[in-house]
Parts: structure tokens; C-alpha cells; sequence
């Protein structure tokens, strides 16, 4: 069995804590250097872009896609650049998500599509990227690397 860590390096989110003591990526450092206050008024946190998980996505496993690797989903983009909700920005991954999911679907015409998403607390989705390949074979592997590859992630 694998570590998180064996199978990627990527780091979703970072979290600090930024005090008048300094700056501390652990809580327990920070708890030490600050003690009696509450770290929550100094904790902030980073979350990665969606363009560099794609792009870590497509260095391990953009060769299984056959006709085209993991581009930003076309949802995600709109006529003058990233579309967002007020308050959000989509070119980053959303801090409150569920779950991150592969998932492999049949084209209408031709191909087979291999989605990324942020499952969201409200029950919607936010799609992130989208790949292509030409048999269900290559598509169910490239989203089966692609879960794993998110689990990890999430776990680093």
C-alpha cells in the first residue's frame, strides 16, 4: 500500500497561522509561541489553483488521454475569461468543498470524457477540468489515477 505522499507531493491547501510572534505552519508551534490566545483570529489558510492540480494531474497521467489532456472545463470558462459567483474565485479550488471526484462519461458523438470536480456542501458541483480519450478502457483509467491521485492529495 501506497502513502499519500508516494503518490503525489501536491498540497491542496496551506494552512498558517500569522501572529504578532510570527508566522507558523503548525498549530502546535504556534499554540507554544502563543499561548493562552486564540489561534483562530490568526489562522489562514491558501488554497491551491485549479490550473496547477490539473497541470500535477496531467504530468502523472496526461499520456492516458488519448485525444487531449485535463484543460480547464469549459464551465469553468467563460467568453471574457473565468466565470465566478460573487465572493468566488474559480480560479481556485473552493476552501468549503466536499469531495473531489473523477468521473468517466460517454460523448454524444465520439470519445470518452473524463471530468474533475469539487463536490460543494450545498450539494451543487464546480467542474474544474475535462479530458478526452477514445475508448472507455483509457477513460475509466485516467479517472481511476485522476481519484487517486485527488485522494492524496486532499490527504497531504
Amino acid at each position: 500500500m501506497q502513502s499519500s505522499d508516494m503518490i503525489t507531493d501536491f498540497i491542496l491547501r496551506k494552512d498558517s497561522y500569522v501572529t504578532p510572534e510570527g508566522t507558523f505552519t503548525d498549530y502546535e508551534k504556534a499554540r507554544t509561541a502563543c499561548p493562552g490566545q486564540n489561534l483562530d483570529q490568526y489562522h489562514r489558510i491558501k488554497m491551491s489553483t485549479v490550473h496547477s492540480l490539473l497541470k500535477a494531474i496531467n504530468a502523472q497521467f496526461g499520456a492516458l488521454a488519448e485525444e487531449y489532456s485535463f484543460s480547464l472545463d469549459f464551465n469553468l470558462v467563460g467568453e471574457s475569461g473565468l466565470k465566478a459567483k460573487p465572493g468566488v474565485s474559480p480560479s481556485l479550488i473552493p476552501q468549503d468543498f466536499h469531495e473531489l471526484i473523477a468521473y468517466a462519461v460517454e460523448g454524444g458523438s465520439e470519445g470518452y470524457y473524463v471530468h474533475i470536480c469539487a463536490l460543494l456542501p450545498n450539494g451543487h458541483f464546480m467542474p474544474f477540468g475535462i479530458a478526452k480519450t477514445w475508448n472507455p478502457d483509457s477513460a475509466y483509467e485516467l479517472a481511476k489515477q485522476a481519484s487517486r491521485f485527488l485522494a492524496a492529495a486532499r490527504w497531504n
